[in-house]
């Protein structure tokens, strides 16, 4: 069965049967093999019939599609933005004169094509940040904002239109969490009398993590160079994402501990306090520190800097990001990865079929 066939059959079932999801009948990502019911029927029935002599076998082929190695992974198309022109001397202002926050922000808004065209050909973070030095300044989060709204210009605005969304997404987590210390968690916040809104989008976000169950795995080396293959745990995709310390020097020390191990930063928030009680929000990226007020506006951020600066998601929370990429901004790439029960969720509650 050719992908194209597979994919025509997959189409056609969603069209006669509206509450049918094509991703359940067939899928296929930029870096893995088809799946779905189609498929998995099909090669089934075929080694059936081989097995059984009733149809000859083929040579033995090496069926495993060799992934894509991405040296220069980039979440662009390849756009070309129209320069804007005359904007020397406000490109000499931007980078050497000590503009006041509104002057900075007009100054960005009318050379983003410039940047975002430079942004394209840099081949790492720290070039970016050397060029554009007003990304570190403490409310560099804005001019993150600037940008990202001309890269994707139809975006949806999640911090002016959230609430149904993550009602949805909070009655979900109340029906379907099955995993011990996130159902504790979860009744916690249940029993709070007037939680704030913080710790409500704390606990919501923190427990997306147990319903999209890393599939990856890790290979460590232990001491006398032994191969361990070790699946990534729910702590594992949470640690990439949202992380809790009770005071700002634990916070410090996490994240010494995680460069002193030489191991990827990518940006995510960190929180002074717990999930019921955060206390103070910091979106860390690249030594680069942005304090924000709520914890929704750090994943905002987070998210931002993630697809501007051409970043990949941890490999850990992969599947969370991808759920806050398609459901709370409805953006989709041809670098979208499949991930179980993720387009079923999106869909369920898309069509208020949730807790069917």
């Amino acid at each position: 069965m050719s992908v194209a066939l597979a994919e025509n059959i997959a189409n056609q079932i969603q069209q006669l049967f509206a509450s049918e999801l094509k991703e359940n009948y067939f899928i296929k990502d930029h870096s893995r093999q088809p799946r779905g019911k189609l498929y998995c029927k099909y090669y089934n029935t075929m080694r059936t019939l081989k097995t059984s002599g009733l149809i000859l076998k083929h040579s033995e082929k090496n069926e495993l599609i060799n992934k894509t190695k991405n040296s220069s992974f980039s979440r662009w198309t390849t756009n070309n933005y129209e320069p804007e022109g005359d904007i020397q001397l406000i490109l000499n202002q931007i980078k050497h004169d000590n503009c006041s926050l509104p002057e900075l922000e007009r100054h960005w808004s009318s050379t983003v094509n410039h940047r975002l065209n430079d942004i394209q050909k840099a081949t790492t973070t720290q070039e970016i940040i050397r060029e554009w030095k007003s990304y570190k300044i403490p409310m560099g989060y804005k001019l993150i904002d600037i940008d990202f709204n001309v890269l994707h210009p139809t975006s949806f605005n999640v911090l002016g239109n959230y609430e149904v969304k993550l009602l949805k997404i909070f009655n979900v987590l109340t029906t379907k969490i099955k995993d011990m210390n996130s159902r504790k968690l979860l009744e916690s916040l249940i029993e709070m009398e007037n939680p704030c809104e913080n710790a409500k989008q704390a606990v919501t976000f923190y427990l997306l993590h147990s319903l999209f169950v890393p599939t990856s795995k890790k290979v460590t080396m232990d001491d006398k160079g032994k191969k361990n293959i070790v699946k990534f745990s729910i702590k594992d995709s949470q640690n990439t994402f949202l992380v809790f310390c009770n005071t700002v020097t634990l916070a410090e020390e996490f994240i010494a501990n995680r460069y002193s191990l030489k191991l990827p930063i990518q940006p995510f928030i960190l929180v002074v306090g717990t999930p019921l009680q955060p206390k103070e929000i910091i979106v860390y990226f690249d030594t680069i520190k942005y304090k924000v007020f709520t914890i929704l506006r750090a994943i905002d951020v987070c998210f931002k800097i993630i697809h501007l600066f051409n970043l990949e998601y941890p490999i850990e929370s992969c599947a969370v990001w991808q759920f806050i990429q398609k459901y709370l901004y409805n953006i989709k790439t041809k670098f979208d990865k499949s991930h179980p029960n993720l387009n079923q969720l999106i869909f369920d509650l898309e069509n208020n079929t949730h807790a069917e």
